[in-house]
């Protein structure tokens, strides 16, 4: 099976849940003009100076610094939660429902941009030639 979600073209098909989960956290703290150029377009991540770095080298060959994924990221909002309201650590009910809570104030966009469907229309043409199938395996 082809892995056609960009994260899983650059680094050499491995793309698990978590891994993209931290390559998700990676690209929002690329900034919001990156973040919403590659929701819009997936190719865009060929444009990424973190990422051109990768091209041709295998990943195994990248240092952990180097990985286009942010996994300590996911734990911040629970560690500041923890810290303003006093939890104990890893109190994820409370941290939860305080999120939950949150989430049903938020505006929903008018229209959310589904990065799958836009990578199945447009392709990753930039991206695939910069890293191509196989390359990585």
């Amino acid at each position: 099976m082809i892995n056609r979600h960009p994260q899983g073209r650059i680094e050499g098909g491995l793309c698990s849940d978590d891994g993209f989960d931290y390559f998700a956290l990676w690209l929002v703290a690329q900034g919001q003009g990156t973040y919403k150029a590659v929701l819009a377009d997936p190719d865009a991540l060929a444009d990424v100076a973190e990422v051109r770095a990768l091209v041709g080298r295998h990943p195994r060959e990248w240092c952990d610094d180097e990985w286009p994924e942010w996994e300590e990221l996911d734990y911040v909002a629970q560690e500041v939660f923890d810290e303003l309201t006093g939890q104990e650590d890893d109190c994820l009910e409370a941290f939860y429902e305080a999120l939950d809570a949150v989430q049903e104030t938020w505006a929903k966009p008018e229209e959310e941009i589904d990065t799958v469907k836009a990578t199945v229309r447009t392709g990753t043409p930039r991206l695939d030639a910069l890293f191509p199938a196989g390359a990585g395996s």
